[in-house]
């Protein structure tokens, strides 16, 4: 089974994150985006984008070569936001990151450009699938800052790739059999931002309904500032 869920949190005043699955008999996909550019502009940027997906797997999806045609998804995703972008004034610069899961039988195939993260888990282990595309996390990989330091760095939320703000994009995409997790958890930064993936296992060790859990890590980054939207969903691979 699966579940999302989407907040627009203590402070914002429009909820920029689009999030979204889409069960069929072929196939399970699974959408996190998180908008970027000016009022309103971050929201359409993820709905486009989200929709976008949605639709062209609907239209093309073809089981042999499904990471193929994830990509391609992304990539007409990409196109489309950063052509609104240049057609109206308002929307000029907006765009968002991407994590999506396409769940195929075996294997799952999870796309990812941005900050929105993809996490693992399994037994009593949770571990983060995606690496960010940010200042933050340059800094960490040339050893310059710490783990910790990530968290409160004032350049944390400066991201170094997203969907739609450039006529190119490099999408990662990521391969993980069923066999390695129980539950696989997409989320935008909202989440991450209060919550670590420490405490998202320990949560999910005592709330075993999905909603409920969910429910509960939204309501510990609204009471830890909850600055930004929060924004997940959670799925559990089945096989096809």
């Amino acid at each position: 089974m699966a579940e999302m869920i989407s907040d627009i949190g203590n402070v914002r005043s429009v909820n920029e994150d689009y999030v979204d699955m889409d069960r069929t008999k072929d196939y399970g996909l699974y959408v996190v985006c998180d908008g970027v550019g000016g009022h309103k502009a971050g929201e359409v940027a993820s709905q486009e984008a989200g929709r976008f997906i949605k639709e062209y797997l609907r239209a093309h999806y073809n089981r042999n070569i499904a990471p193929h045609i994830l990509e391609a998804a992304i990539q007409g995703a990409n196109e489309r936001v950063f052509q609104l972008g240049q057609a109206y004034e308002e929307y000029s610069g907006m765009g968002t990151t991407v994590t999506c899961a396409l769940d195929v039988g075996s294997d799952v195939f999870v796309a990812h450009a941005g900050d929105s993260s993809a996490y693992l888990m399994k037994g009593e282990r949770i571990a983060k699938l995606t690496k960010d595309h940010s200042v933050v996390q340059q800094l960490h990989d040339e050893g310059q800052i710490s783990e910790e330091e990530m968290r409160h760095h004032e350049m944390k939320n400066i991201i170094t790739r997203s969907l739609g703000t450039h006529k190119d994009l490099k999408v990662d995409i990521l391969e993980v059999e069923k066999n390695q997790f129980d539950q696989m958890i997409l989320c935008t930064d909202g989440l991450t931002d209060y919550v670590r993936k420490e405490e998202m296992m320990i949560e999910r060790q005592k709330i075993k309904d999905d909603r409920q859990y969910l429910e509960r890590l939204v309501g510990l980054a609204k009471a830890r500032g909850g600055h930004d939207n929060i924004s997940a969903v959670i799925f559990k691979g089945e096989a096809r």
